[in-house]
């Protein structure tokens, strides 16, 4: 167990950083969101997708990617299959990796396929503001990748559309 919990450590700070993110971020509205016109490419460790010009990039160690804007979150973080088999652990397939990292950060959820790739929501309540997000994972030859959005509750449903569109246009190089 301990093993899961070295691992997984990643993905927990990502999870950390988007509730820190979007709470610091917490003046979105519905309806306030980019001009859906005005979309950018971002390029980063290997893989490019594609979000509304509002997003700005932030660097981090911790992440593959990480994009935010005042109404959303992305982030993006990628596990090599050699690096998880190196730390003990046994995962067969994408919902072997989708079940531990839900296990190994909380997330009371079930995950949902979606093309090739699977999906899990959930939501969180941080200091009376409640939050909703979608993690997305998805495998390569080489690696699992988690892709990640969040915003206000209150405004995740007009949101979710954008998001899974935002997701299907997640590409490796």
């Amino acid at each position: 167990m301990k093993k899961h919990r070295t691992l997984f450590i990643p993905v927990i700070l990502i999870l950390c950083f988007m509730i820190s993110a979007c709470s610091s971020k917490g003046t979105g509205k519905p309806g306030q969101g980019a001009d859906k016109t005005s979309m950018k490419q971002y390029k980063a460790g290997g893989a490019t997708i594609t979000l509304p010009s509002d997003f700005n990039e932030t660097s981090q160690d911790k992440y593959t990617f990480q994009y935010s804007s005042p109404n959303a979150l992305c982030i993006g973080q990628k596990e090599l299959k050699t690096d998880i088999a190196a730390a003990g652990i046994n995962v067969s397939s994408l919902a072997d990796y989708a079940g531990i990292v839900m296990q190994n950060v909380g997330i009371d959820s079930e995950y949902t396929e979606y093309g090739q790739s699977l999906y899990f929501e959930w939501d969180k309540d941080i200091n009376d503001t409640y939050y909703s997000y979608i993690g997305f994972v998805t495998e390569t030859d080489d690696a699992y990748w988690l892709i990640q959005f969040a915003s206000l509750k209150e405004s995740y449903s007009e949101q979710k559309n954008d998001f899974f569109t935002y997701y299907d246009s997640f590409n490796i190089l």
